[in-house]
């Protein structure tokens, strides 16, 4: 649009240079100006949708790279998961072993809860030696 900026602003002067030439009140007049006000309004509906054109490729071209970003991230993680999948004992498909597997299972989680609480222990103790 903007190559063309330079062949619409001629364009107008050469209508407005014409205008001039004519009687102030004259019908030839009042046609041309008409006729140049139809273009402007046409030129600036033009250049309105060339606005809103360029905001929707700027907005889809974020969408874009935040797709591609957490697509990137969806592989990494699938990655790790399989990974971790892959390590994993099998699923014993007998009630005796699934029922040990279920143990083990709630023996970690008790573990973890068993860090998390020393944890929170020693912080609680710092923050109680920094506060004397």
């Amino acid at each position: 649009m903007s190559t063309q900026q330079p062949q619409y602003d001629s364009f107008i002067q050469s209508g407005l240079s014409i205008v001039d030439k004519c009687l102030p009140d004259s019908a030839d007049a009042a046609d041309i100006n008409h006729q140049l006000e139809e273009v402007n309004r046409g030129w600036d509906r033009l250049q309105q949708k060339l606005d809103d054109r360029s905001g929707s490729v700027r907005h889809m071209q974020e969408l874009s790279e935040q797709f591609y970003k957490d697509l990137q991230e969806l592989g990494e993680w699938i990655g790790n998961i399989s990974d971790e999948l892959d390590g994993l004992a099998p699923v014993g498909v007998q009630p005796e072993v699934i029922a040990e597997q279920k143990l083990q299972v709630e023996v970690r989680k008790i573990s973890g809860l068993g860090i998390e609480i020393l944890n929170l222990e020693h912080a609680l103790e710092s923050f109680h030696r920094c506060s004397y």
